[in-house]
């Protein structure tokens, strides 16, 4: 008997494994782009994991400029007016 649960044919493991590395990329790019969007909204993650900006990046759901704003008023965040 098999250790393993499932045979998957090769076509499948190489599109599996493009999936996986475009996904395991994004994920990568992901946390770097997190790490300037709390440098330039002066957040310290490490100090306050979990933020509500953070939430709003990694939801299940499609954010939006709606749902980043709502995420920064939650931290108390304001944003200037433009100059005329």
């Amino acid at each position: 008997m098999s250790e393993f649960k499932k045979t998957i044919s090769r076509d499948e493991y190489l599109k599996a494994l493009a999936l996986y590395t475009v996904a395991h990329d994004h994920y990568i790019n992901s946390v770097m782009f997190a790490g300037a969007l709390n440098k330039i909204i002066m957040a310290v993650p490490e100090k306050y994991p979990g933020g509500h900006v953070d939430d709003a990046i990694y939801t299940d759901e499609r954010g939006g400029v709606i749902e980043f704003d709502e995420a920064l008023r939650r931290e108390k965040i304001e944003v200037e007016d433009a100059e005329a």
